[in-house]
C-alpha cells in the first residue's frame, strides 16, 4: 500500500490478522448494535404514519427517538441517542443539547437540538469561551402537519435562533455564552413533512427542492447559514440506504 500498489495476497494476509483480533464478544457486540439500528428504524417508520386512532404522533415521539428531551452530551453516551439517523458527523460534535432553554431558564427560547463544533472537529473540551467554528439547530414538528404560514413556520423560527446567537443574546445551558464570529458557518434543518402549507412557504421563500423532491434547501450569505428541510420520508430512506450493507449482512 505505501508503494501505491496492493496485492490480493497482501490484502489476505492484512484481513486474517486483523480478523483474529476480533473476539467473539466484540462481534456479538456488533450485531446487538445493528439489530438496535434496524428497530430505531422501524420504530421512526411507525412515528410517522397514522395511527390506529385517526392521529398522528406528537413532535415529541420522534424527538425523543432521535435524541432524549431534556437532556445534553455532557450526559447522554454515544449509544444512548440516534442522531445517526440524520447524520453520523453529530455524534462527534463538542456540545449537543436537547429541548434545553437557553441559559437553561425556565421560560426562555429553547432549540430543539442544538449542537456547537469547535474548529477541532471532535474536541474534548467544554465552552471555554472560544468562537464555536460551527452551530447546527435542529426543530422537529409533528408528521404531517399542515397549518404554516410566512410568520409562523421552522424556517423562520430556527433563523430567529440563529439571529439570537449571531446578536450575542444566547448562553447555553452552563450559563456560558455562545460566542460566534463573522466565520461561523449555521447549519439549520427543519424536520418535518412538506405540506402544502409549508410547501408555499418554501416557494416563497426561493427554496430549492432536492432531486428527490423529499427536501428543499436555501443558503443565506449574508448570516453564513445553510437552511435545510429534511421531510421525515427524506430521513427514514436515507438513513435505510446508509446501513442498508449493514443490515444485508447480518440478514435482517
Amino acid at each position: 500500500m505505501e508503494k501505491g500498489t496492493i496485492s490480493s495476497e497482501e490484502y489476505q494476509s492484512r484481513f486474517q490478522k486483523t480478523i483474529g483480533k476480533v473476539s467473539d464478544v466484540n462481534r456479538a457486540a456488533l450485531a446487538e448494535y445493528v439489530v438496535h439500528r434496524r428497530i430505531i428504524l422501524d420504530l421512526f417508520s411507525k412515528g410517522v404514519n397514522i395511527k390506529d386512532d385517526g392521529k398522528f404522533n406528537l413532535e415529541k415521539y420522534m424527538h425523543q427517538l432521535i435524541y432524549p428531551m431534556r437532556a445534553t452530551s455532557d450526559e447522554i453516551p454515544y449509544e444512548n441517542h440516534n442522531l445517526w439517523l440524520i447524520d453520523e458527523k453529530l455524534s462527534f460534535c463538542q456540545f449537543i443539547s436537547s429541548d434545553k432553554p437557553f441559559d437553561n431558564k425556565f421560560g426562555e427560547e429553547r432549540t430543539d437540538i442544538l449542537a456547537l463544533d469547535s474548529p477541532v472537529a471532535i474536541a474534548e473540551n467544554k465552552n471555554n469561551g472560544m468562537a464555536y467554528d460551527t452551530v447546527i439547530i435542529f426543530e422537529l414538528k409533528k408528521p404531517m402537519r399542515d397549518d404554516y404560514n410566512m410568520e409562523k413556520n421552522p424556517i423562520t423560527q430556527l433563523t430567529d435562533y440563529a439571529q439570537r446567537i449571531l446578536d450575542g443574546k444566547v448562553k447555553d445551558s452552563n450559563h456560558r455564552k455562545i460566542t460566534v464570529t463573522d466565520s461561523t458557518q449555521f447549519y439549520l434543518y427543519a424536520v418535518c413533512d412538506i405540506t402544502p402549507s409549508l410547501e408555499r412557504v418554501l416557494n416563497t421563500m426561493s427554496f430549492t427542492r432536492t432531486p428527490d423532491r423529499l427536501g428543499a434547501y436555501f443558503y443565506n450569505g449574508t448570516m453564513h447559514t445553510y437552511i435545510e428541510v429534511l421531510s421525515y420520508d427524506k430521513v427514514r430512506n436515507d438513513s435505510e440506504k446508509r446501513n442498508k450493507v449493514l443490515f444485508d449482512k447480518l440478514g435482517i
